[in-house]
């Protein structure tokens, strides 16, 4: 009697395991879906506009759904791609990125004047213009009360060559890397 009895609770177990797993990846997929988004609408943000299309990753957003107003929640915002070159502040640009210090990623060269005992710089399309902040704060939050994005809240650090700024996007249903722009090699 007892051999015939673990078939069923083998098999039940398999069916339990396989719904956990199940559920699991529904968790994942919708925690994915809020921290990579694309933007339908153009989005005010401080001192940039971001343009419809731009591909957003962030941390998830408080509570884990979009503000009631229906705007996107970017206080806990990483990386941007935009679309099209986007300016902000004099500064025309493909991407920015927010871990630590505000970064980026130039679509037009730019001359930046000397400052703090430095040289003049000549930055190239596709350098990335790393700033640091005016004031000591969590390196991974933008401050709450901002809740946006000043550049008078950072200061000019330098600029350098490296790879562009990878953003993930869904297509298709997948989530994939975004397009980034082809520039001259230096």
């Amino acid at each position: 009697m007892v051999l015939s009895v673990l078939p069923i609770s083998t098999g039940v177990m398999l069916v339990q395991m396989e719904l956990s797993q199940r559920y699991g990846d529904a968790q994942i997929a919708e925690q994915e879906r809020l921290m990579h988004i694309t933007l339908t609408r153009a989005v005010v943000w401080g001192d940039i506009t971001l343009p419809a299309g731009s591909h957003v990753y962030r941390d998830m957003p408080a509570g884990g759904v979009e503000r009631a107003d229906g705007q996107p929640d970017l206080r806990t915002v990483q990386d941007i791609r935009f679309p099209v070159p986007v300016e902000l502040g004099g500064l025309w640009v493909n991407a920015l990125s927010l871990t630590g210090q505000l970064t980026l990623e130039l679509s037009r060269p730019q001359q930046f004047a000397a400052h703090k005992g430095r040289p003049a710089e000549d930055c190239a399309a596709g350098y990335m213009v790393q700033f640091n902040a005016r004031q000591e704060r969590d390196p991974f939050v933008i401050p709450e009360k901002a809740q946006t994005l000043a550049l008078a809240d950072w200061v000019l650090d330098t600029c350098y060559q490296t790879h562009p700024i990878s953003v993930r996007c869904w297509k298709d249903g997948q989530l994939v890397w975004a397009d980034v722009p082809e520039y001259e090699p230096q």
